[in-house]
């Protein structure tokens, strides 16, 4: 991440995030692997950038730095900013697999 400039305000981060994040692969992948959403068949490419949209609008309301929203495979992110700055960073991403050492099964 650049540190040299005080991060865009929340609204053109999410533009931006909307504009580059490549929704269409993940529909095409979600086709693939036949991961539905509520039993309602694969959400269209609208649906995606809408549950992104959301999730990154709970991010930018939190108080909690490093706090993180998620829902469906999509997984938004506030990373927080250092001292001199007052915004942090959004990031989008949509997980097909993770997991932590030491997570419990179940």
């Amino acid at each position: 991440m650049k540190w040299f400039t005080q991060p865009p305000s929340y609204p053109v981060q999410i533009r931006h995030i909307l504009k580059t994040f490549d929704f269409q692969r993940v529909a095409e992948s979600m086709e693939q692997m036949g991961w539905q959403w509520r039993e309602e068949g694969v959400p269209k490419v609208n649906q995606l950038e809408e549950t992104a949209v959301y999730l990154l609008g709970l991010v930018t309301q939190a108080e909690n730095p490093m706090m993180e929203a998620m829902t469906g495979g999509f997984r938004a992110f506030y990373f927080e900013p250092p001292a001199r700055f007052r915004r942090g960073v959004l990031a989008l991403s949509f997980e097909v697999a993770s997991y932590v050492y030491g997570e419990e099964e179940g």
